[in-house]
């Protein structure tokens, strides 16, 4: 701790003198204090220097301690500093905060919306919810020795009735193993001196208290649980809760029958349900404060982060059409071309590679692993000994294994044949399948031997199943399933920075929460932060009989708690769910609250330095309060439904959309048509194949089945629209995408951050630095080609039209290419070959080998 604090000191001394305190001199570099990421240095550092001063100097050691511990948690704060050393991570920050102006208008909407009900709700249900509690008869019928209902003969409501029982006190001892109610603590000159009353609040039952989740009897508990019901925490329980209220009178004990309903008919006690009321009001909030408004608020959330993605990507100044054109050219630019296996030189592999490359032999393994999911589906666990179908089923089971196991094997000896070692471990998948081979192959070898593996066999087994995932390249009719598994591919890196966002986040509340709550329902004996140090009493003497004999609370307990740092970042994380944060947080509240009374004290926690700790939350459960509800709505409500799932809808619109003029679709069938004519991924082909690639794409990039169909007139003038850059003959792969993307939805875009890294995108390009610069267009190329051929042909019709008597020229009457290399003309034996495939209705003849194929660039 020191030398982090000393680290952190000498960096923002540094920073200070370089820069200046509050003023620069230099505007280019503005002060250490005009700068928010330095500012939250600053603070970082201050907190630290102070909790380093406070642990020797005795004046600030008598401040309380749970200021003090507040103070010192919130050394927390330092992972924040690794957010302003990461671009990225800034960005999603900016992006945090700039929803949260927008969100805090529409929670102030919300708030109002509860705040009336809240209102509504203490008019109608204050008092209401309170019961006797009385610990020794909680097995009773009615829960208590109060019969719930208003005593007529006595005129007395459950309260009174509660308050006139006689009173005994629970045998609990503290942490020291001193009886709780040992007269010490009433004592005004003892160290563990508790008021007049001492711990009676602890052990004197019985006692009047409210229900756990909370109550209705002021505003401020009111909004509390209409926002915690808004969360769809817990709802139904406090709804039933009451449901069960008296209609006419407060102070009577929740109970759901009725005095004529019961069978004994509550002795008299006069009790009728509040059944239709609760229910009614609850369904309206619900339906208001959940369905619209609280979903309002995450629909803002989503919103704000569209917006601020959008200014971010400089599309806010931009319409429609150029905001679609800039999405569309970043999805290019991503694009790279599909490559296919090389052949092997040796015959005899042959075979083998055309198998393993075929769409047939990878839909027969797809089936055999969907057919080993069904055999793992029948797997079945019975302890039993004598169940003979369960045994009948396991070894059906492991022969099953086997069989897969050799069908797996075949299928990786077979592609080492085809494609050899180095294409087979190019591909990410054919290693999955390699390892998942040889963990199976161990599995086997070392279960014949009765040895383990490390990793569960069935482990294995079920993560193989993904390969599934595989058959999606060759159903190409699956769209909307291709869709999904695409959206999650190209969202995983974009939720990189907001996961070390939340775990960032998650990591700072864990620390405070331990450093706060540590000690919450703290139990002589169980696993604490101090390594489980054996019970200075004895475990034989209850401090509260029930919950086996621990003071575990419901939710706070060994699986849920802030005791340690992996405990803290689960529970935690539970908590972000939305699941249960409410009971975690009661139970983290002060010892008055609810029944927490019975599972804590003020000297129930750890011994610490010949400390007794308090084991009840900070007093008011102020620190509870904040720490939760902020960790819900940052956590719930912002980063998960909010960055996280704007990124994933976000993605999903941009590539699931059929709207568009370019579509995710659309771009993967030019991968596919342009693998047909460059197989190695080089990125270039002959411009030549251009015009035939055209008519082999579907619309909108292609011309193939276009109604009706085009002239050839059209297809060049189609060319020259293009205007696609010839490099030596060649033309590229993203400059081939582009032009075709730019041709369906190109509009004129304005130069901003957005344009500028779209051009230095281009600057980047693969192998178009090692191109020709290009002197013209493909067109260009084209029709040199053409003219080339037509020429040839002419002058060959020409010279021996004697000879033949007509246009058309035979095979066997084509000259010797002796007689080529002598003729005067010049004419060669590829200007023959150019003759024989010059028909009438060839498109895109092949250019020459010394055609004019010099590069170039058609403004």
């Amino acid at each position: 701790d020191i030398l982090f604090t000393v680290l952190f000191t000498i960096e923002m001394m540094l920073k200070i003198i370089v820069y200046g305190f509050i003023y620069s001199k230099d505007k280019r570099h503005p002060a250490y204090l005009r700068v928010g990421w330095n500012v939250l240095d600053f603070v970082v550092v201050l907190i630290s220097i102070f909790s380093l001063i406070s642990r020797e100097v005795d004046s600030l050691n008598k401040l309380p301690t749970a200021s003090l511990r507040a103070v010192r948690a919130l050394r927390a704060l330092r992972p924040l500093r690794l957010i302003a050393r990461m671009e990225n991570m800034r960005v999603v920050v900016s992006t945090l905060l700039g929803a949260i102006p927008a969100v805090g208008i529409f929670a102030l909407v919300l708030l109002l919306f509860v705040i009336i009900f809240a209102i509504l709700f203490m008019q109608t249900f204050g008092g209401k919810l309170g019961y006797c509690l009385d610990p020794l008869y909680s097995d009773s019928v009615y829960e208590s020795r109060v019969v719930p209902g208003y005593n007529n003969e006595l005129e007395q409501n459950d309260y009174e009735e509660c308050m006139a029982l006689p009173r005994y006190n629970l045998t609990r001892y503290n942490t020291a193993g001193v009886e709780l109610t040992d007269p010490r603590f009433a004592d005004p000159n003892d160290r563990y001196y508790n008021g007049e009353d001492g711990y009676n609040m602890y052990t004197e039952f019985p006692q009047w208290v409210n229900p756990d989740f909370g109550h209705f009897d002021n505003v401020a508990t009111s909004v509390l649980l209409l926002l915690e019901v808004a969360c769809l925490e817990g709802w139904p329980d406090v709804m039933y809760r009451v449901m069960d209220t008296d209609l006419k009178r407060n102070y009577i004990n929740p109970y759901w029958l009725s005095t004529e309903q019961d069978p004994n008919g509550l002795y008299g006690q006069e009790h009728l349900p509040n059944t239709y009321f609760g229910a009614f009001f609850f369904v309206v909030w619900i339906v208001l404060g959940c369905f619209v408004l609280l979903n309002m608020v995450i629909g803002v959330v989503l919103d704000s982060f569209n917006q601020i993605k959008q200014e971010n990507d400089g599309l806010t100044m931009m319409t429609e059409e150029q905001g679609e054109w800039v999405k569309a050219q970043k999805a290019i630019m991503a694009s790279r071309p599909l490559k296919q296996a090389t052949p092997p030189k040796e015959p005899w592999r042959m075979p083998a590679f055309t198998l393993v490359t075929s769409n047939g032999f990878d839909l027969a393994i797809m089936s055999i692993i969907v057919l080993n999911m069904f055999f793992m589906c029948i797997t079945t666990w019975d302890p039993s000994p004598f169940n003979d179908d369960i045994k009948v089923l396991a070894e059906i089971t492991n022969v099953s294994n086997l069989i897969f196991f050799v069908f797996y094997v075949v299928e990786m000896i077979l592609k080492f044949v085809g494609l050899g070692f180095r294409q087979y471990f190019k591909d990410m998948w054919n290693q999955f399948d390699f390892l998942l081979v040889l963990l199976s192959a161990l599995d086997i070898a070392f279960s014949s031997n009765s040895v383990t593996l490390p990793i569960p066999p069935a482990l294995l087994r079920v993560v193989r199943m993904f390969r599934v995932v595989r058959i999606l390249r060759i159903l190409k009719t699956a769209k909307h399933l291709r869709t999904i598994i695409t959206t999650i591919r190209i969202s995983i890196p974009g939720l990189y920075n907001i996961s070390i966002l939340l775990f960032i986040v998650m990591y700072i509340y864990a620390v405070i929460c331990m450093n706060l709550f540590w000690q919450i329902n703290y139990t002589p004996g169980d696993i604490s932060p101090f390594g489980g140090a054996s019970s200075p009493w004895h475990l034989g003497e209850a401090f509260y009989y029930s919950n086996d004999n621990s003071n575990e609370g419901d939710f706070v307990n060994r699986n849920a708690n802030f005791r340690t740092l992996p405990n803290s970042l689960l529970t935690l994380f539970r908590c972000a769910t939305g699941e249960s944060f409410n009971g975690i947080m009661h139970d983290m509240m002060a010892g008055a609250w609810g029944s927490n009374r019975l599972r804590c004290c003020p000297t129930c926690g750890a011994e610490i330095d010949g400390e007794l700790n308090d084991s009840c939350g900070p007093a008011e459960g102020f620190w509870s309060l904040l720490l939760m509800l902020s960790y819900t709505i940052i956590m719930g409500f912002i980063i998960l439904n909010g960055l996280f799932i704007g990124v994933i809808v976000d993605n999903f619109t941009n590539i699931g959309s059929e709207n568009k003029a370019i579509t995710v679709e659309s771009i993967e069938e030019f991968r596919e048509v342009w693998l047909m004519f460059d197989p190695k991924g080089t990125f270039t082909i002959p411009s030549h194949s251009l015009l035939v690639i055209l008519q082999k794409l579907q619309p909108p990039l292609g011309i193939a089945d276009v109604k009706p169909p085009l002239s050839r007139a059209e297809m060049l003038q189609l060319l020259g629209k293009l205007d696609i850059p010839d490099h030596g003959g060649q033309i590229h792969f993203l400059e081939t995408l582009t032009a075709l993307s730019h041709n369906v939805c190109g509009v004129p875009v304005p130069v901003c951050d957005t344009t500028r890294r779209l051009q230095r995108s281009v600057q980047k390009i693969p192998v178009l630095s090692k191109l020709e610069k290009p002197q013209h267009n493909a067109l260009t190329n084209y029709l040199v080609s053409l003219l080339q051929s037509r020429w040839r042909g002419y002058v060959m019709r020409k010279q021996y039209a004697d000879h033949v008597g007509d246009s058309y020229i035979n095979d066997e009457e084509l000259p010797s290419p002796h007689q080529l290399r002598t003729d005067p003309h010049g004419t060669s034996a590829s200007d023959v070959a150019d003759t024989r495939q010059a028909k009438n209705n060839r498109v895109s003849p092949a250019p020459p080998a010394n055609g004019l194929g010099g590069g170039g660039d058609a403004s």
